[in-house]
């Protein structure tokens, strides 16, 4: 894993706490509120994720998670389709368009992270940590 992708993979695990500039540039740039872009970030971080589970992620009901994803539908954002092995579960995908986006404001803020960085060693003692919270949480 490169420097780049543990520090995203430690955003996900810790969303809350890391990432405030993340979703202000998120809401500024595109109009995306923070609980419309922790959808995007669920969706993109999991390949198959059901309406039910993304309630479940983002800590709300079913019909809330219904009224999100129609909002991210309409911007073209996220799109809808049947789940190929249960035709009765709905997938919530990223369409290119919000991959797009999503991509573009991920390295955006990591490049901004890691030019903060001062020296190598700090560099390699902090990427050290982050990997290893996140190798263990992913446990968890």
């Amino acid at each position: 894993m490169d420097k780049k992708q543990i520090f995203l993979s430690y955003l996900d695990l810790n969303l809350e706490k890391v990432s405030k500039k993340f979703v202000l540039e998120f809401k500024t740039r595109y109009n995306i509120s923070h609980l419309q872009m922790s959808t995007m970030w669920y969706v993109n971080n999991n390949e198959e994720l059901t309406m039910g589970e993304l309630a479940n992620k983002l800590r709300i009901s079913k019909q809330q998670t219904t009224k999100l994803v129609d909002t991210l539908e309409s911007k073209n954002l996220v799109m809808r389709c049947h789940s190929l092995e249960n035709k009765r579960n709905i997938i919530v995908k990223l369409t290119e368009n919000g991959k797009a986006i999503l991509q573009e404001v991920e390295e955006s803020y990591a490049d901004e992270f890691l030019a903060k960085i001062e020296n190598d060693e700090d560099a390699e003692c902090l990427f050290t940590a982050m990997a290893d919270i996140v190798r263990i949480l992913s446990k968890i």
